[in-house]
């Protein structure tokens, strides 16, 4: 058995105790933030899918076809309601909620 203070892998490189524990967590995180994602418009939803897929402001007024300026807004609004600080703090949210892979 190797093992790590992240990780547990036994000899065949199962990995299914670690994705428990994985699976778990973000569950727990959906719990205590659901309130706060809650708050999002859909169209603030579009955008943080976006984001989180690595597209930039310009990129994403082309594609929902409307301002950079809103764009902005849309950026600044979710990180207010989501009370989120960084980047990977969006991202997080992202992917627990189901808007990204």
């Amino acid at each position: 058995m190797i093992t790590s203070t992240s990780n547990k892998i036994d000899d065949s490189g199962n990995l299914q105790g670690h994705l428990n524990t994985i699976e778990s967590k973000i569950s727990l995180y959906v719990v205590k933030n659901y309130s706060r994602f809650s708050r999002l418009t859909v169209r603030e939803k579009q955008v943080l899918h976006l984001i989180a897929d690595g597209y930039n402001s310009c990129q994403i007024s082309d594609i929902l076809f409307i301002s950079i300026h809103t764009v902005n807004n849309h950026r600044k609004n979710i990180m207010s309601k989501l009370e989120a600080g960084s980047l990977p703090h969006l991202i997080r949210f992202a992917v627990s909620f189901g808007l990204v892979e």
